[in-house]
C-alpha cells in the first residue's frame, strides 16, 4: 500500500448537512398529538411529552409555578410516591428529565426499545394522574428557595433578572422562569392543582417519540396509555409585546464590587418572525461569537473584559435582544459607550461580505453536530412542535442561512436593532460608578437585595 503524502493536508470533503429523519404525525381521539421519528441507529427511544404550560402561564405574583409544577410530576402520581416512581424507572433502565421554558413544559423519558410500553404507562401516570403530595411540595419549594437565595449573590444572575424585570415589567417575560423568593414562598398547593387541571390536557399536549420505533405498535401502546386522558379547555396567555418597554439606565447597587455586570438591549422578535434567520446571522457577527465585532473591540483591542456576548432570545412572543459583559469599575462608562457605538455602526452599515460568510459558516458547519443522538433529534423536533414549523424545516435551514445576503443583514440591522431604545442595566458599586454613568442619562437606582419576606406556612 502506498504511503500517504504527509507533506500537505488532505483535501477537505463536502461539509456535512443536518438531516432529520422522516417525521410521521398521528393523534389520538382525545386530541393528543403524536409526532413519531423512527431513527434506528441504537436500540433507544426518547419519549417526550410537550405541554403548553410554560412559565408564561404563571400569572402575576406566581413566578416559578409552571417550572415547579413540572418538577413535581415525578414526585407523586397514581398510588406511587417518589421512591416507587424511582423504582419503576430503575426497573426498566430508564432516565427522566423535566423542565420548563416560557413557552412549554416537558417530561422526557429515555428507555431501551424493549421497555417502551412500560415507559409509556409510567409517563401516562405522571402526566394524567399526578397527586402533588404536600410533603414533596414543601421539600421542593424549600430547595428552590435555597437555590434562589444562593443566586442572589451572583451578580450575573442578578443582572439577567433585573434586565428582564425592568424591560418587560408586568409582562410574563418579566419574571424569571425559576421564580423569586417571594413568589415561591407564596405558592399554595391549590395554585399547582389549578395550573395542572387547566393546562395538562391532551389537546394542549404533543407526545414526541424518537428512536428505534415500531410505528404501528407505538400508536397502539400510546392509545392504551393515554386514551383515557380527558379533554379540557387549555388556558390562554397574552404574550403580545409590552406596550411601553423600559429604556434608560438602571443601576443595581452592589457595594464594594470591583466589577460591573452590564446588560444592554431591547425587545426583539418572536421565533417565527420572517427576519429570524437573518437576525441569527447578524447577531453572530455583532456579538454572538468570539470573532464578533463587539467582542474583538472590548476584549481583544481594549482588554476590558473576558468576553461580550449578544443574543436574540427567540420565543413564541417577542423575546429580548441583549448583550452581556462584565468590566472593571473604571471602564464601565467607556464599555457602555463602545457597545452603543458598535450598535449604531451596524445599523448605519455596511456589513462586509467576509463577515457575512464567516457568520454563515460558523452557524451552518456546526449544526450537523446537533443531530447525532436520539436526544438531540428530539430537541430539534421540539422546536418544530413548539413553534409550528414545517416538518422538513431542518432540511432547508442550511440553505436559508446560506441565502442570507449582505443586503438582508443591513435591512435586519436597520429594522430590528434600535440604539435609541436601549435599556442598560448595571450591577455594580454605585459609589464608584454612578458619577460616570450620570453623563449617559438619568439613572434609576435599585437595591442589591430586597428585604426577605416572612416564610409562608407549610402546605396543607
Amino acid at each position: 500500500m502506498a504511503e500517504p503524502d504527509r507533506s500537505r493536508a488532505p483535501a477537505l470533503g463536502p461539509a456535512p448537512e443536518p438531516h432529520l429523519p422522516e417525521i410521521r404525525r398521528d393523534g389520538l381521539a382525545n386530541g393528543l398529538g403524536l409526532v413519531l421519528v423512527p431513527a434506528r441507529r441504537v436500540p433507544v427511544v426518547v419519549l417526550e411529552m410537550i405541554v403548553g404550560a410554560g412559565s408564561a402561564h404563571d400569572g402575576p405574583g406566581r413566578a416559578g409555578l409552571a417550572d415547579l409544577t413540572v418538577h413535581l410530576l415525578p414526585e407523586g402520581a397514581a398510588d406511587m410516591g417518589v421512591l416507587e416512581i424511582a423504582d419503576r424507572l430503575a426497573g426498566i433502565g430508564a432516565t427522566i428529565d423535566v423542565g420548563a421554558t416560557y413557552d412549554v413544559a416537558r417530561v422526557r423519558i429515555t428507555v431501551l426499545r424493549a421497555h417502551v410500553a412500560e415507559a409509556l404507562r409510567l409517563l401516562a401516570d405522571l402526566l394524567v394522574r399526578a397527586t402533588f403530595p404536600a410533603d414533596e411540595l414543601e421539600r421542593l419549594r424549600a430547595e428552590r428557595e435555597v437555590d434562589l437565595l444562593r443566586s442572589t449573590d451572583d451578580p450575573a444572575v442578578v443582572a439577567d433578572r433585573a434586565f428582564a424585570a425592568e424591560l418587560y415589567g408586568a409582562h410574563p417575560y418579566g419574571a424569571p422562569e425559576e421564580g423569586t423568593i417571594p413568589s415561591v414562598r407564596a405558592l399554595r398547593r391549590e395554585a399547582f392543582l389549578q395550573l395542572y387541571d387547566a393546562a395538562y390536557r391532551p389537546r394542549n399536549a404533543v407526545l414526541v417519540a424518537v428512536g428505534d420505533l415500531d410505528v404501528g405498535g407505538f400508536r397502539d401502546a400510546a392509545g392504551e396509555a393515554f386514551g383515557r386522558w380527558t379533554q379540557g379547555t387549555p388556558p390562554a396567555v397574552d404574550i403580545s409585546p409590552p406596550d411601553r418597554p423600559r429604556r434608560g439606565i438602571v443601576l443595581v447597587d452592589r457595594p464594594g464590587s470591583a466589577q460591573s455586570e452590564i446588560r444592554i438591549g431591547h425587545v426583539g422578535v418572536p421565533y417565527t418572525h420572517l427576519d429570524a434567520i437573518p437576525l441569527q446571522v447578524l447577531n453572530h457577527l455583532v456579538g454572538g461569537a468570539f470573532h464578533s465585532r463587539i467582542n474583538l473591540n472590548l476584549r481583544e483591542r481594549r482588554g476590558w473584559t473576558y468576553g461580550v456576548r449578544s443574543k436574540f432570545e427567540f420565543r413564541r412572543g417577542a423575546g429580548p435582544f441583549v448583550l452581556a459583559t462584565s468590566v472593571a469599575n473604571g471602564v464601565t462608562r467607556a464599555a457602555i459607550e463602545e457597545i452603543r457605538s458598535e450598535l449604531e455602526k451596524v445599523v448605519e452599515g455596511p456589513v462586509a461580505e467576509a463577515e457575512r460568510a464567516l457568520a454563515v459558516n460558523s452557524l451552518t458547519l456546526g449544526l450537523p453536530l446537533t443531530f447525532q443522538t436520539p436526544g438531540q433529534i428530539a430537541d430539534r423536533v421540539r422546536e418544530i412542535v413548539v413553534y409550528n414549523l414545517p416538518d422538513r424545516w431542518w432540511d432547508a435551514v442550511v440553505d436559508r442561512y446560506r441565502s442570507v445576503t449582505v443586503g438582508d443583514l443591513e435591512f435586519a440591522a436597520r429594522t430590528h436593532i434600535r440604539p435609541r431604545e436601549l435599556l442598560t442595566v448595571v450591577v455594580g458599586d454605585a459609589a464608584a460608578i454612578a458619577g460616570d454613568l450620570a453623563g449617559l442619562g438619568p439613572i434609576s437606582h435599585r437595591a442589591w437585595k430586597a428585604p426577605a419576606p416572612p416564610k409562608a406556612r407549610e402546605f396543607d
